[in-house]
């Protein structure tokens, strides 16, 4: 019988040689190779082929047997299929004694290859398998998500409770900026590290009092915090360039704000949380645990940072990178204090409007925009002579 393929790769011609009493089958390769010819008895059985079958897949790595060995593997693949079983050609059944034959051999081989038992046994003593299910885990993660959402919510309205309940002190402004005074005021600085002051006296002469520090951060580098280093002795607070440290309402709210004990207790019982702030409408930002402050130029110790002009956003530092400093951790403020607004800026564009004022204009309008955050709307009207 000769087996040839057309140009699908199908069989399509069998053919007994006469005279010779045995079969011959021609199988041609996708190389161009003619394989080897292999004869069988016409009426080899199953058994005897499944054996010869073995013997040439039970090489001690299948990528390592010769070519010759594969191509016999294939002929003898075909043999199977297109030979007589006991003179008769091969039904259902006979079809299906030959796959299960194939099938055991082809596991014994993979089994013995890649050593999936002994591996199986091995891993045993280590893992322990269990059902999965994917409805289940989610579950889980949304009732962890809930609950770690709602302790932050918890601790903010802690803190406001806290706030709320607390007087202003009740002192006159010369009280609060007398050191000698018991209603004087001091608060630990984010820019200075210490609670040190300098009082300047309000009568044009320039004269002012310095007055020593009494408590120092005593800085740690913090795991939570991508080992920033921080101190848990009292909350920072940050008081923008442009406001006057020793302003005596200033100073009231600040003593006001002082609630060290609340953001202790919070941090005691979440390890993970982030930095706690408050943002007050007069310009200043408490935060605990404090840490030194980042300046905007180190060496000029510029500070631009406001926190009445930026969103409320917090970010947590175990998703944020180590370079990210501790302004782009803290609070936004605009979106909560105000209503989303329109906003038409008229520019005075006429003859006079040159030099230094238009420079003043500009500087105005780039302020007022800074103010405003993605809810408001505005556009910018130029305004000329013959329009006014």
């Amino acid at each position: 019988m000769r087996l040839t393929r057309n140009s699908h790769g199908k069989l399509f011609e069998a053919s007994r040689l006469e005279g010779r009493g045995r079969d011959q089958v021609n199988l041609e390769q996708g190389n161009g190779r003619w394989a080897k010819p292999i004869s069988t008895p016409a009426r080899t059985s199953v058994k005897v082929f499944s054996e010869r079958l073995g013997s040439v897949a039970g090489c001690k790595h299948i990528g390592f047997c010769s070519s010759d060995a594969m191509h016999s593997i294939t002929v003898k693949l075909l043999v199977v299929a297109h030979l007589s079983f006991h003179g008769v050609a091969f039904d259902k059944n006979s079809i299906e004694e030959c796959a299960r034959v194939l099938s055991e051999n082809l596991q014994d081989t993979f089994k013995r290859v890649t050593k999936s038992d002994q591996i199986i046994q091995f891993y045993d003593q280590f893992v322990e398998p269990e059902q999965f299910d994917p409805r289940d885990e989610l579950k889980r993660s949304k009732t962890a998500i809930e609950h770690y959402l709602q302790r932050r919510a918890d601790f903010a309205y802690k803190a406001k409770v806290s706030l709320e309940v607390r007087e202003v002190v009740n002192a006159s402004d010369e009280e609060v900026n007398d050191p000698n005074s018991k209603d004087f005021i001091r608060f630990m600085s984010a820019k200075q590290g210490n609670d040190a002051t300098t009082i300047y006296v309000h009568d044009h002469s320039l004269r002012r009092t310095k007055v020593n520090e009494t408590r120092n951060f005593t800085l740690e580098a913090n795991a939570n915090f991508y080992n920033l280093p921080t101190s848990s002795i009292a909350s920072a607070v940050h008081i923008p360039t442009p406001l006057y440290d020793r302003n005596p309402e200033l100073l009231r709210k600040i003593d006001w704000s002082e609630i060290d004990e609340v953001y202790r207790t919070h941090r005691h019982e979440t390890r993970d949380l982030a930095f706690q702030l408050f943002c007050s409408e007069s310009g200043y930002m408490r935060f605990f645990p404090a840490a030194s402050w980042f300046w905007d130029n180190h060496v000029e110790h510029l500070d631009l940072f406001d926190c009445r002009n930026t969103q409320w956003q917090v970010l947590d530092p175990f998703f944020t990178p180590p370079a990210l400093t501790l302004v782009a951790i803290a609070f936004r403020y605009i979106n909560a204090a105000t209503n989303s607004k329109n906003v038409l800026i008229m520019l005075d564009m006429s003859g006079s409007m040159l030099g230094q004022r238009y420079e003043i204009a500009k500087q105005t309008t780039e302020a007022i925009l800074e103010t405003l955050s993605h809810n408001d709307y505005f556009n910018i009207m130029p305004v000329r002579d013959a329009e006014l």
